[in-house]
């Protein structure tokens, strides 16, 4: 099924404040957005408007909207709550013999991905496809847009130093699935958001 043009514009915006392209400082008007991609202001408020029910803008009345941006503190607890998704997901894999799924995992970390799209990244990749195999559709559904929020702090703080790139654990993951180790694959999980232990 085809996307509607509101569907492709708020993609579109979403996508363009979460690589930064619209900065923090940027004033966004219904009128700009209407003329820009050829839509009505009534088409162009309800995207704005649904961007700020996402938490991707701040809504300021007769001025337009800004970009909501993410503090360190706010990515702390978005990283403990994905803690919580990606462990009810990882327990649901171990419960289940899924060596075809843990297949499909591998083959995410051995691609090489230099896309600039945070949810095309190997990062963001492995993670929806740990929320896929849990066979829980309602994890992928809640996790997704915390990954974009995450990506955004990751992409927007980066050159402040706010954010530092550690190693991921991809791997050992996928080793402590395989070895039914429920537990160390926690354990990397939460070493994977950069969670002290009594974060979680």
């Amino acid at each position: 099924m085809s996307q509607s043009i509101s569907d492709k514009v708020y993609i579109k915006l979403r996508d363009s404040i979460i690589t930064g392209e619209i900065s923090n400082r940027e004033i966004i008007l219904e009128q700009s957005i209407a003329d820009k991609f050829g839509i009505s202001k009534i088409t162009a408020r309800g995207i704005l408007k649904q961007l700020c029910h996402e938490k991707y803008l701040n809504c300021y009345p007769r001025k337009g909207y800004l970009v909501n941006e993410i503090t360190h503190e706010q990515c702390r607890k978005i990283q403990q709550l994905r803690y919580q998704i990606e462990a009810l997901a990882l327990r649901l894999i171990a419960s289940q013999n899924l060596s075809k799924g843990l297949t499909t995992l591998k083959q995410i970390l051995e691609k090489q991905n230099f896309s600039k799209d945070p949810y095309q990244t190997i990062n963001t990749q492995f993670h929806l496809a740990l929320a896929k195999l849990s066979g829980n559709q309602y994890i992928y559904d809640v996790l997704y847009p915390y990954l974009g929020y995450v990506a955004r702090y990751a992409i927007t703080s980066i050159e402040r130093g706010r954010f530092s790139r550690e190693n991921n654990y991809h791997h050992e993951i996928v080793s402590s699935l395989e070895n039914n180790d429920i537990n160390a694959a926690l354990n990397y999980l939460r070493l994977d958001l950069q969670l002290k232990e009594n974060e979680i």
